[in-house]
C-alpha cells in the first residue's frame, strides 16, 4: 500500500471513531454538513490501481481517430470516450491509471476493469437493439450511455440478468417494428439473435469462473442484492449547500417515516452504505453492496427524484419494468430513440412483487414521454386512458412504494400474523416502525385509518352524502381567489348500500397543467377513486374540463385534490364536481305506494362492484 494512503488511514483513526450526528428515523431529522476529505474518499472508494483517480476528468486522453477495434472473446466491441476507443488503451498499465483518473466520474466507485466489462456488455446490447429496431448502429459513448435505464448503475453481477431480460423481450420488440430487407440478405434479426446468444454464453462462462462476484440475484421490485438490514449509514458531499443537504436528508426521512428503516450518519471506521455526491446526473445502483454512490446533480434535488434514487439503493427497480406491466401500460417501441433499455421488462423468474399490485402512481414509474425521439413524444400509454395523468409523478413515495419495502424488510416487525394482522381500516396496515398505529392510504388518517384526512392550509374535505338531488363540492377559492399552492383536500362521498354515485365536473375547470417534459403527469390534480378506494384513480389537470361521467363501483368514492407542483407558487381556479345517488339498474326514487312507478331509471350494472372486489 502507498505510504501516503497509510498516513491518511492513521490520520483518520487519530481523529476519533465517534460522531455526535444523530440518526434519521421515524421521529428524527438531522442535518449533515461536514464532509469526508478528498484523501478519505481515496481510501474508501478506490482500489490500489485507482488510488489517484479522484480529481475528475481532466481531458488528458489524446483523441485517436484510427484506433483499431479489439476482439473480446470472439466479439468485436468498442467503448468510446473523448472520441477514443478505450478498450485497447486499458490494457496498458500506465494508460490504465490515467484512464482511471480521467473516468472517475463514470466509475461510480467501481474499478475501471469492472466498469469496462459493464460498458462492453452494454455496447453489445446497444448494437443488438439497433438491429432489432432496424436502425443504424451507433457507437457506444461512455458520456451518453454510461447509465442503464437512464439512471441505474449496473454492476458486473447484474449483467447476466439484464441479458436474460433482453432475451425474453426480444421477440416482442422485434414484432413491434416493420423492416424491409432484400430476400438475398441474411435476416438481421437472426444475426441479432445469434449475437445475443453469444453474449449470454460469454457472461455465463464468466459467471462460472467468478462465482463469488457474478452470483445471480433474484431481482424484482426488490432485488436480493439488498441485505435485509434496517439501518443504513450515509454521508453527504460537502459540495451541497445547507439547503440542498436538507433536501437530501428529507428524502431519507420520507422513506423512514413510512417504513421500519432508519438512516444514520456514517462514523469513521464503520461501513458506509450510502454516499450522496454531485455527479453528472441522477443515478444509483440497485441494492446496497459495499458503498452505494448516489449521484444527485442540481436538477435532481426535488423530493421525488431524491426518493427515487434512494429507492433504487433500497432495491426497487423501475415500476414499468415489472413483468405484469403489459396489462397496465403499452410501450410504443417505434417512438423510442435507439436506447431501448429503459423499456425491457423483467421476468417473474427473477422478480417478487410481494403481493403488491402494479402501481401507476409509484415514484419509481417513468413518465409517458420518457426516452422519446423528441422531448414531448409519447412512448408509453396507460391501458386505462383515464389514468394517463398518473404515471411519472415525483411528488414522493406512494402508499404501495412503502408497502413493498415493508414487506421485504419489515414483515416480521409487529404481531405474529404480520403487518396485515392488526385492526387497521380502509386498506391500511400496521406501521412496522410503530406497531401501535397504522399506515394509511392517501386520504385517510388516524391511528386506525378510520378518519378522513383534514384539509390544509384552507379547511376543506370531509365525508359527504350523495342524495337523489344533485350535491356539489369544489376546491377552495373556486372561481374567486384560486386555490393555494400546497392545498390538500380529501372528500369521502357515500350513499346507501346497494346504490352507486354518479359524478361529473361542471362549470369552469383550471388546475396547473403538466410542466416541462412531463407532458401528461399531473403534479396538481383532482383524483376520483370511483372503482376501488385502495387503488389510484384517474387524475385530471389543465384547463380543459373533463367531460366523462363517472359511476362508482360501490357506495363509496374518494375524491382527492392535491396542489403539489413545486414550480408554481400560486394555483389556478380549481374545479367543481356534481354528485348524485343512483339506484343500481332500477328506480332512483318512487312515488307513493299507490303509484309505484319509477321517476327515473338507470342501466348501471352493480355486479361490477363484486367482480372488481374479487380481483383485488
Amino acid at each position: 500500500m502507498d505510504c501516503r494512503i497509510l498516513w491518511i488511514l492513521l490520520q483518520v483513526l487519530a481523529t476519533g471513531l465517534f460522531s455526535d450526528e444523530k440518526e434519521i428515523n421515524i421521529s428524527n431529522v438531522q442535518e449533515t454538513k461536514d464532509e469526508l476529505q478528498e484523501d478519505e474518499l481515496k481510501v474508501m472508494f478506490n482500489s490500489e490501481d485507482d488510488e489517484k483517480g479522484i480529481k475528475g476528468i481532466n481531458g488528458n486522453i489524446e483523441a485517436k481517430s484510427k484506433v483499431a477495434k479489439i476482439r473480446d472473446s470472439g466479439t468485436g466491441v468498442s467503448v468510446w470516450y473523448n472520441n477514443t476507443n478505450i478498450v485497447p488503451l486499458a490494457r496498458k498499465r500506465k494508460v490504465y491509471k490515467r484512464l482511471t483518473k480521467d473516468l472517475e466520474m463514470f466509475l461510480h466507485g467501481q474499478r475501471l476493469r469492472d466498469r469496462l466489462e459493464v460498458w462492453k456488455t452494454l455496447a453489445i446490447m446497444q448494437k443488438i437493439i439497433a438491429t432489432i429496431m432496424g436502425r443504424p448502429e451507433s457507437r457506444f459513448n461512455v458520456e451518453e450511455s454510461d447509465l442503464y435505464e437512464g439512471d441505474v448503475v449496473l454492476r458486473v453481477e447484474d449483467l447476466l440478468d439484464e441479458v436474460h431480460n433482453l432475451e425474453e423481450n426480444f421477440e416482442i420488440i422485434a414484432s413491434s417494428v416493420t423492416r424491409k430487407f432484400e430476400t438475398s440478405q441474411t435476416d438481421p434479426i437472426d444475426n441479432a439473435r445469434n449475437e445475443l446468444k453469444k453474449l449470454k454464453q460469454r457472461l455465463q462462462r464468466r459467471s462460472q469462473k467468478h462465482s463469488s462476484s457474478m452470483r445471480r440475484n433474484k431481482r424484482s421490485i426488490l432485488t436480493k442484492n439488498s441485505p435485509r438490514k434496517r439501518v443504513y449509514t450515509y454521508r453527504i458531499s460537502k459540495s451541497y449547500n445547507t439547503s440542498e443537504t436538507d433536501r437530501i436528508v428529507q428524502g431519507m426521512v420520507g422513506w423512514a417515516n413510512h417504513t421500519c428503516l432508519s438512516f444514520k450518519p456514517w462514523v469513521r471506521g464503520k461501513k458506509l452504505d450510502l454516499f450522496f455526491f454531485r455527479g453528472r446526473k441522477c443515478s444509483s445502483p440497485i441494492g446496497v453492496k459495499g458503498t452505494n454512490r448516489i449521484s444527485l446533480d442540481t436538477g435532481c434535488l426535488t423530493p421525488g427524484l431524491i426518493q427515487h434514487e434512494i429507492g433504487h439503493s433500497l432495491g426497487l427497480i423501475h415500476q414499468h419494468s415489472r413483468p405484469d406491466r403489459n396489462t397496465h401500460i403499452k410501450i410504443l417501441f417505434s417512438r423510442i430513440r435507439h436506447k431501448l433499455s429503459p423499456f425491457v421488462k423483467s421476468s417473474w423468474t427473477r422478480t417478487n412483487p410481494f403481493g403488491v399490485p402494479y402501481d401507476l402512481s409509484s415514484v419509481m414509474h417513468y413518465p409517458s414521454a420518457a426516452f422519446g425521439i423528441s422531448p414531448r413524444t409519447i412512448t408509453m400509454e396507460t391501458i386505462d386512458k383515464e389514468k394517463r395523468g398518473v404515471i411519472g409523478q415525483r411528488n414522493g413515495i406512494s402508499f404501495w412504494d412503502a408497502r413493498v419495502i415493508n414487506m421485504y424488510y419489515c414483515s416480521n416487525q409487529c404481531v405474529v400474523g404480520g403487518l396485515d394482522a392488526g385492526d387497521c381500516n380502509n386498506y391500511g396496515y400496521l406501521h412496522p416502525g410503530n406497531c401501535q398505529i397504522c399506515l394509511c392510504q392517501d386520504g385517510w388518517s388516524g391511528t386506525r385509518c378510520s378518519s378522513i384526512q383534514e384539509g390544509s392550509p384552507e379547511p376543506c374535505g370531509g365525508e359527504v352524502v350523495a342524495m337523489e338531488q344533485p350535491q356539489f363540492l369544489n376546491s377552495p377559492g373556486f372561481n374567486q381567489t384560486n386555490y393555494t399552492h400546497g392545498q390538500q383536500c380529501s372528500w369521502l362521498i357515500t350513499t346507501t348500500p346497494g346504490d352507486v354515485i354518479l359524478m361529473k365536473f361542471i362549470d369552469n375547470f383550471g388546475i396547473i397543467p403538466p410542466q416541462g417534459t412531463r407532458v401528461r403527469t399531473c403534479e396538481d390534480y383532482v383524483e376520483i377513486r370511483y372503482k376501488h378506494l385502495a387503488t389510484v384513480g384517474p387524475r385530471f389537470c389543465g384547463s380543459t374540463r373533463p367531460t366523462q361521467i363517472f359511476i362508482s363501483h360501490s357506495n363509496r368514492v374518494m375524491v382527492l385534490f392535491r396542489a403539489n407542483n413545486p414550480i408554481t407558487t400560486s394555483g389556478d381556479q380549481g374545479f367543481k364536481l356534481e354528485y348524485t345517488r343512483v339506484r343500481c339498474g332500477g328506480c332512483t326514487s318512487t312515488l307513493p305506494i299507490s303509484q309505484p312507478v319509477c321517476q327515473r331509471t338507470t342501466q348501471h350494472d352493480c355486479s361490477v362492484q363484486v367482480r372488481y372486489a374479487s380481483q383485488f
